[in-house]
């Protein structure tokens, strides 16, 4: 557990730094040992981050794939932060990809998500510093303005 705890954290490290080689190797070892002691809630986690690092390495189909395994095994723990946070994590990947419409459903999953729609921002700032393509900003705006809105009914 220890060792599995080690190698998550040098991959939170090395990804907070923007050393997303270093943080993938690390990230990659961390589900392994996860995967191979049980340990669900851990391995939901480090999917979460591993998928954030894929994404920057440009490996969107391997970040959506671990991703959606972590929505899957979210559901299966049946914690909504959780499943809320996984489900935010699926649909920021979509988005930033360009993927609007797959994106949609599952930010919306994520706020109606009992303890997650009590961070309405978290959307509204990912959306904010998206780089967007001119056809789509108004898009993310009215997408940003719907989330918050049903997040605060």
């Amino acid at each position: 557990q220890f060792i599995l705890q080690e190698f998550r954290l040098k991959g939170l490290i090395f990804s907070n730094s923007e050393r997303y080689e270093e943080a993938h190797r690390n990230l990659k070892k961390a589900a392994e040992l996860a995967e191979r002691s049980g340990d669900i809630k851990a391995l939901i986690h480090i999917l979460n981050n591993l998928s954030y690092c894929e994404f920057h390495l440009h490996k969107i189909s391997k970040a959506i794939q671990n991703q959606e395994r972590a929505v899957e095994l979210s559901r299966v723990i049946g914690e909504s932060e959780i499943l809320g946070r996984s489900l935010y994590n699926l649909g920021w990947i979509y988005l930033n990809s360009g993927q609007l419409e797959s994106a949609v459903p599952l930010l919306q999953q994520a706020v109606q998500s009992s303890e997650f729609a009590h961070h309405p921002v978290q959307e509204a700032v990912s959306l904010r510093y998206t780089p967007v393509e001119r056809g789509s900003a108004q898009a993310r705006l009215s997408l940003t303005a719907t989330l918050v809105w049903h997040s605060l009914d």
